[in-house]
C-alpha cells in the first residue's frame, strides 16, 4: 500500500512560520509542508497524525488587499459610462472608447502592496479589507503582531509627506502634510476604524493588547532625513519602517495571535462578503 507521506512535498522552511494544526513556532529549515495557496506551514509531525475535529484549523476569510476599492471602483466605473450614454445617446460608446476614466476614480482600484502578507510566514497575522459592521466603512488591514494589533491605512500619494506645526510654541498644532497639502483629514479619517478594532479587541480575552494606528505612506518623498513620525495617536511611516515596527519583541506569542485573528476576523468580516 503506498505511503500517503511519499506524495506530499517535505521541505524545509525558508522562513519561521506556525504550524497549521498545532500552531508550534517553526524556525527556518524545519522540515515541513509549505501551502502557497493558503500561505501556511504544516509540521511533519502533525502531518503524521490523523485529522481529528480539535486538530482541525478553524477556516478563515483573510480578505483580499483592495477588495472593496476595486468594488468601488467599478461602480464610480458604471456610473459614468451610465450618465455619458445617457448625455450622449448617439456616441456615448465612442467617447467611453477613446477616453479615460479619471485619475481620482481610476485609483479606488490600487490596492495595498502584498508585501504584508509575507509576514505571515513569520507568524505575525494579517487581515485585509475588513468591514466594519453596520457602515459602508472599511479598515484597510489588520496586523496582529508581537507588540499589539496595528490599524494600517495605506495610501498611495506622490510628494514629501511632513509634519507640520500650525500652532505656537505653547500650543503646538500638528498636521500631516503630503506634496505641500493639508492632509490632516487622513488621520482624523482613521478614527472609525481604530474605534472598531478596538472594539472588536476589548471582546477578547487579550483585551489589554495596544491597538496602534498607522497611516503608510506607499511611493512618496521622505527625503534624506526623513523619519516616521506622529500625528495624534497616529503613526505616520513608509512600507520598510512599518515591517520593522511589525516585527519588535512583543507579549504576544504565536498561539495568541492566532487566537486573536480568528477573533478579528469573525468579528470584522471580510468587505467583499458583507
Amino acid at each position: 500500500m503506498p505511503n500517503p507521506m511519499e506524495a506530499l512535498d517535505i521541505r524545509p522552511l525558508r522562513y519561521a512560520a506556525t504550524c497549521s494544526r498545532c500552531s508550534a513556532a517553526l524556525p527556518p529549515k524545519t522540515r515541513a509542508v509549505w501551502n502557497k495557496e493558503r500561505r501556511e506551514a504544516t509540521c511533519e509531525p502533525c502531518l503524521e497524525k490523523p485529522l481529528t475535529p480539535a486538530a482541525t484549523e478553524v477556516s478563515l476569510d483573510r480578505g483580499r488587499p483592495g477588495a472593496s476599492a476595486a468594488l468601488e471602483g467599478k461602480r464610480r466605473r458604471d456610473k459614468r459610462e451610465a450618465q455619458i450614454n445617457a448625455d450622449h445617446p448617439r456616441i456615448g460608446k465612442l467617447i467611453l472608447a477613446v477616453t479615460d476614466a479619471p485619475q481620482s476614480k481610476r485609483a479606488w482600484e490600487t490596492g495595498a502592496a502584498g508585501e504584508l502578507d509575507r509576514l505571515r510566514d513569520e507568524g505575525i497575522g494579517v487581515l485585509h479589507d475588513r468591514r466594519i459592521p453596520k457602515t459602508r466603512a472599511n479598515v484597510d488591514h489588520v496586523v496582529i503582531a508581537p507588540s499589539g494589533v496595528f490599524v494600517v491605512d495605506a495610501k498611495r500619494y506622490g510628494g514629501k509627506v511632513e509634519r507640520r506645526d500650525r500652532g505656537w510654541i505653547f500650543a503646538r498644532d500638528w498636521h500631516l502634510y503630503v506634496n505641500g497639502r493639508d492632509k490632516t483629514k487622513l488621520v482624523t479619517g482613521m478614527d472609525a476604524q481604530v474605534a472598531a478594532v478596538r472594539a472588536s479587541v476589548a471582546a477578547t480575552t487579550f483585551a489589554d493588547v495596544a491597538v496602534i494606528p498607522v497611516l503608510c505612506f506607499v511611493d512618496s518623498d521622505w527625503g534624506l532625513l526623513g523619519a516616521p513620525f506622529s500625528v495624534g495617536n497616529v503613526y505616520v511611516t513608509w512600507p520598510k519602517d512599518l515591517h520593522k515596527l511589525l516585527r519588535r519583541a512583543g507579549t504576544l506569542g504565536p498561539d495568541d495571535i492566532a487566537a486573536l485573528e480568528i477573533a478579528l476576523a469573525t468579528s470584522l468580516p471580510a468587505a467583499h462578503t458583507s
